[in-house]
């Protein structure tokens, strides 16, 4: 009899064990930040033990199929859920623009800062005329990240002396990735025939691009600035730092009517080395001169004093490239 209860207490433990082992099989450890990552729908993927991401639905496909023609391309938008210990974040995406492909989030238990962002790269299938996809068939490419923020609409001006061709092309020494660009980085960014007055195969003024990036920025200088003087002050600015009448016209257009939400606005500027450290340049003809600025812009309420930049001097000789973007 003793014999039958000590098997029966051994298949009980047993039976505990495997089962308590399958009510928990999950690796809690799956991705690391800042790396592209698959996931099927209805998938939970974990960071770590707290941190989660999880593909519950795609909810719409309008993307132009494979081999037809359309004016607008379309994309994929896909419901996200992101969890951080009992708290979470559920947003839809897109594929099809840089307003409504980057999530920005935060939980205010996560360590090291809360702020997390979340870029969806692709997805896969492609879509073919007359054929539906089903839920289960449907992968996305994500990148989870950090200490994250954006690069908005940097141009790269080329002015080589004589007409040339050559390649262009971006490193991310400290991580980061391409998340929109025009022409399409990094395919009709090699073998481009340049002008010297910056025209690239004879249609683009300037190679465009937006990136995902560590916040790896000076915020110890900086202006503080007026709304209502903004455009003065950019236009001084960039022309006491080397960039000329179009590049700063381009700036203004651009970004002067984007800034209106605050009453001041605190600016940091990133010149040419802090770029570097974030985001390299490379180009197969070495320019003689470059100027990369890029300017980290926040709301403030009200002036505040800062210590001001020194600004280096520059001057264009040879083959010159300018650069310029905005961190908000």
């Amino acid at each position: 009899m003793k014999k039958v209860i000590i098997f029966i207490l051994y298949a009980i433990m047993v039976l505990v064990i495997f089962t308590a082992c399958n009510l928990n099989p999950l690796n809690k450890d799956q991705f690391d930040l800042r790396d592209t990552v698959t996931v099927s729908v209805g998938e939970k993927l974990y960071e770590n033990e707290n941190l989660w991401v999880r593909l519950d639905s795609i909810t719409r496909d309008n993307r132009c199929p494979e081999g037809m023609y359309c004016i607008i391309g379309g994309g994929v938008e896909a419901k996200f859920t992101v969890g951080y210990l009992d708290s979470t974040v559920t947003f839809k995406m897109s594929t099809d623009s840089i307003l409504s492909r980057m999530v920005f989030f935060g939980f205010s238990m996560a360590p090291g800062g809360s702020n997390y962002i979340l870029n969806l790269i692709s997805a896969r299938p492609p879509r073919q005329a007359g054929v539906e996809i089903s839920q289960e068939d449907y992968e996305i490419d994500f990148i989870l990240g950090d200490d994250m923020v954006v690069a908005y609409k940097p141009n790269i001006y080329l002015y080589p002396k004589t007409t040339r061709k050559m390649d262009v092309s971006l490193e991310f020494p400290q991580s980061g990735h391409v998340t929109i660009s025009d022409p399409n980085y990094p395919d009709e960014w090699q073998n481009i025939k340049v002008t010297p007055g910056s025209k690239i195969d004879g249609e683009h003024d300037f190679l465009f691009y937006e990136a995902a990036l560590p916040d790896r920025w000076q915020y110890d200088e900086g202006w503080s600035v007026k709304q209502q003087n903004l455009r003065i002050f950019f236009q001084n600015n960039l022309t006491e730092y080397g960039f000329n009448k179009r590049e700063i016209a381009d700036f203004t257009k651009y970004w002067i009517p984007r800034l209106k939400e605050s009453p001041y606005y605190a600016i940091y500027p990133q010149h040419t080395a802090k770029i570097d450290e974030v985001v390299e340049l490379n180009i197969s003809k070495t320019p003689k001169s470059i100027l990369r600025l890029f300017y980290v812009i926040k709301d403030i309420p009200e002036h505040e004093d800062m210590p001001m930049p020194l600004i280096p001097d520059f001057e264009r000789k040879g083959f010159t490239v300018t650069e310029w973007g905005v961190i908000l």
